[in-house]
C-alpha cells in the first residue's frame, strides 16, 4: 500500500509541475438559469455552478487577464494560470456572471459581435437555434433548396439528421450566403429577429462596454462567420469592422476570438496587420508557458463544462 501511495504522490507532484507551466483558458457562452430556445444547445452553465467553478479556480490558480497573458507566456512566469472569457456578448454574462466575478475579483474578457449588440438582430447561429426550436427546420431546408444560392449548399452531408451540426460545417454551407438566406427566410415567415432578441434581452448594449471594473472586451468578428468560408477581403471586413467598433468605445483589442475555431493564412495575416497578440481557438489542449516566436500568437481555449467536476477534469 505504501508503495502505491509513493507512486501516486510522485505522479501528483509531476502533474503539478506540468500544470505550473501552463495557462488554461476557460470559455463560456451562456451563464443562465433560463431554459429558453437559445440556452439549450450545450453552451450554458448555471450561475450556481459558475460560482463553484470560479471559486475553485480562484483557490487553485492565478487568474490573469488577456492583457497579462502575453508576458506570462513569453517570459515563462510559473503558474498555474487561468484566464476566463466569454464569446458572443450575451447579456447574462453581465447580469448573472459579472456579480460572481466581482465577488472573487476575477478579470474576464467578453468577445463581442457588434452587429447584434443592443438586440438589433439575432446572430445567424441564434437564428438557426430559433428555427430548430420552432420546428421550422424542414421548411428552412426546403427554402434553401429553392433559393438562388441553392448550388452553394452541400445537401448530401446528412442535413436532415443533424441540421444544427450541418449548418456550421464549411463543407456544407461553402460560403456565408446562409446569413442572407436566413434573413430572407425570416422575412418570408414574418419573424422579427430584433423583437425576439429584445424580448429575451439576449445581448449586451454598447453602453455596457467599459462600465465594469473586472471586464474587458475583445473582437469576435462583426457577425460570427465561418472564417474559412470567406476570402481575404471579407475576412478583413469582418475583423476590421468589429475592431473599429471597439476603438470607438476606447477599447484597444489585443486578440481575435475565432468563431467556431477554423482559420487560415488570411486570418493570421489580418491579425498580424492589426498587431494583435493572440488568435484564440477552441481545443482540448492547454497553453505551454515560455514559448517564443510566432507560435505565441495562437492560444487554445477549453469549453466550460456544465459542472464543477467536469471543469476539474479538463484542467
Amino acid at each position: 500500500m505504501k508503495f502505491y501511495q509513493r507512486i501516486l504522490k510522485k505522479f501528483n507532484k509531476e502533474l503539478l509541475k506540468m500544470k505550473k507551466g501552463r495557462l488554461e483558458i476557460i470559455l463560456y457562452h451562456f451563464v443562465s438559469d433560463e431554459n429558453n430556445i437559445f440556452t439549450g444547445f450545450g453552451h450554458n452553465v448555471k450561475p450556481v455552478v459558475f460560482r463553484e467553478q470560479i471559486k475553485y479556480l480562484s483557490e487553485n490558480y492565478t487568474i490573469i487577464s488577456f492583457e497579462q497573458a502575453k508576458n506570462v507566456i513569453i517570459n515563462g512566469y510559473k503558474g498555474p494560470y487561468v484566464s476566463i472569457c466569454f464569446d458572443d456578448g450575451y447579456s447574462n454574462n453581465i447580469i448573472e456572471a459579472y456579480p460572481i466575478l466581482e465577488e472573487f475579483k476575477i478579470p474576464a474578457t467578453i468577445f463581442i459581435c457588434p452587429s447584434v449588440l443592443g438586440n438589433r438582430d439575432l446572430l445567424w447561429r441564434d437564428k438557426i437555434r430559433y428555427i430548430i426550436n420552432s420546428n421550422l427546420t424542414s421548411q428552412f431546408i426546403d427554402f434553401l433548396k429553392k433559393c438562388d444560392n441553392f448550388s452553394k449548399y452541400n445537401f448530401s452531408l446528412s442535413v436532415n439528421n443533424n441540421f444544427y451540426g450541418w449548418s456550421k460545417k464549411a463543407s456544407a454551407i461553402t460560403d456565408m450566403s446562409i446569413q442572407d438566406d436566413l434573413n430572407d427566410f425570416f422575412k418570408f415567415k414574418n419573424i422579427k429577429a430584433p423583437e425576439i432578441a429584445a424580448q429575451c434581452n439576449l445581448y449586451i448594449k454598447k453602453s455596457d462596454i467599459g462600465e465594469f471594473k473586472y471586464l474587458s472586451f475583445g473582437n469576435h468578428t462583426w457577425s460570427h462567420p465561418l472564417m474559412t468560408c470567406l476570402d481575404f477581403y471579407k475576412q478583413e471586413e469582418e475583423i476590421l469592422k468589429a475592431h473599429k467598433y471597439l476603438e470607438e468605445v476606447e477599447i484597444s483589442p489585443c486578440a481575435l476570438s475565432l468563431p467556431f475555431a477554423p482559420y487560415n493564412a488570411d486570418t493570421i495575416a489580418i491579425c498580424k496587420k492589426l498587431n494583435y497578440d493572440f488568435i484564440l481557438d477552441v481545443s482540448d489542449e492547454g497553453n505551454i508557458i515560455g514559448r517564443r516566436g510566432d507560435d505565441f500568437l495562437f492560444l487554445h481555449r477549453k469549453m466550460a463544462p456544465a459542472t464543477l467536476k467536469g471543469l476539474k477534469a479538463i484542467i
